[in-house]
């Protein structure tokens, strides 16, 4: 079962998709009916993620789908992507949690099973060669080459103007920028103005000027891009620990939007890295 951004990655490795969601990666799909699913398909394990946000924005149909596992007693797994991230998933009872490290492990607690299954963010990135000649020579005209990591609309809003206003008070250093908006939400559309969240982000941006720099090299990831760049600045994401365990510069953003998003999706007050 998959949708968003996920189907297209499923389809590359030609992964058999029982149930396609829609291609807009916060849209719930209407036609989903979780129990019938899994009668149908009759699994020995459901393996379920945890998507940010959970619910509100439609991506608790995972939620739907570890529900509908408990209620027909099926074995139901989940890999933290982030330290407590199971806690997301609501009221799904599992039976293994995928944890991230020994810390991970003491936060679950002994109420569900866990195995250490690593951390997604701690990953020894081979930069290609072609991505770090164009940040060098980027970092020759602008002393330094940092990136913004967004998450959602709310939570990249603030800590995009509490970067700016850090930047503004910053009078030894003009580093270029490279924003990396989220995917999932970049072209979602802002209910207040009807229009895409990057043009708002992109708007606040704009009094930098040539100091904001977008990447030209292809087929890159944000874990090549935090490797790369001599810091990442986000709230909290898997870039930010990717650029520490890199021994590259790592900021957090801390507001209060990101403050109640990391309670919300992690139960935790700080940022573990």
């Amino acid at each position: 079962m998959a949708g968003g951004k996920g189907l297209g990655s499923y389809d590359q490795a030609a992964v058999q998709v029982n149930f396609r969601g829609t291609s807009e990666p916060i849209a719930k799909p209407k036609d989903f009916k979780a129990v019938a699913l899994l009668k149908n398909v009759k699994p020995d394990i459901v393996l379920i993620g945890q998507g940010s946000p959970p619910k509100g924005m439609g991506l608790d149909w995972q939620i739907d789908v570890g529900r509908a596992a408990n209620e027909l007693n099926i074995p139901i797994a989940t890999i933290n992507d982030f330290w407590n991230g199971h806690s997301r998933l609501d009221d799904v009872r599992l039976d293994l949690v995928g944890a991230l490290d020994d810390y991970d492990v003491e936060l679950i607690g002994s109420v569900v099973p866990t195995v250490i299954s690593g951390n997604p963010g701690v990953v020894d990135v081979e930069v290609p060669a072609a991505l770090h000649q164009e940040v060098e020579n980027i970092r020759r005209q602008h002393e330094a080459v940092w990136v913004f990591a967004g998450g959602g609309p709310e939570e990249t809003t603030a800590e995009l103007e509490l970067l700016l206003q850090s930047l503004a008070l910053t009078k030894l250093l003009r580093p270029a920028l490279v924003p990396r908006f989220h995917p999932k939400y970049a072209g979602a559309v802002n209910p207040q103005t009807n229009e895409p969240w990057r043009s708002l982000w992109e708007r606040m941006l704009a009094p930098l000027g040539a100091q904001v720099v977008t990447l030209a090299t292809p087929s890159i990831t944000g874990e090549h891009v935090a490797g790369a760049c001599d810091a990442t600045f986000s709230g909290f994401s898997t870039m930010l620990t990717t650029a520490a365990y890199a021994r590259q510069g790592a900021v957090s953003l801390w507001t209060n939007v990101s403050r109640a998003s990391l309670k919300r999706q992690s139960g935790l007050d700080q940022v573990p890295i």
